[in-house]
């Protein structure tokens, strides 16, 4: 009786984990989404107010200052698109293998985000690592 009452918990814990996933699984896509509509006001709500973002060129602190160093992004490569590879996810982290295409006819980019959410699913860091 107690190995059928163990395996229950146990099967409630990975139920609990999906849907915790599944919902972390949403926030990703949709931050993926905004970004590739180039939706500064759309991505500045899903940003907590002190989000963070390093990339191989920029370092930005504040939901804001996030915000608006992607609108440079965007205006400076106005057909630039990401394609979600493959996503990793633990508890409110995930990791997204990605190809960032600038333009056509130029080689993706192969990058690594490491998008950190709180609870509430504020986005309060984004990392971004190229090869």
């Amino acid at each position: 009786m107690l190995a059928t009452m163990t395996i229950l918990s146990l099967v409630a814990g990975i139920s609990d984990a999906h849907r915790g996933h599944q919902g972390l699984r949403r926030w990703v896509q949709t931050y993926f989404d905004t970004w590739n509509r180039h939706d500064a006001v759309g991505l500045r709500a899903l940003l907590h107010d002190d989000a963070a973002l390093r990339d191989w060129e920029v370092e930005k602190k504040g939901g804001d200052a996030v915000a608006s160093a992607n609108g440079a992004i965007w205006q400076s490569a106005p057909s630039i698109a990401i394609e979600v590879l493959k996503t990793h996810l633990t508890e409110l982290t995930a990791v997204c293998e990605i190809l960032v295409k600038v333009k056509p006819g130029v080689e993706p980019l192969k990058v690594v985000d490491v998008l950190e959410f709180d609870s509430d699913g504020k986005i309060v860091a984004v990392r971004a690592y190229k090869g």
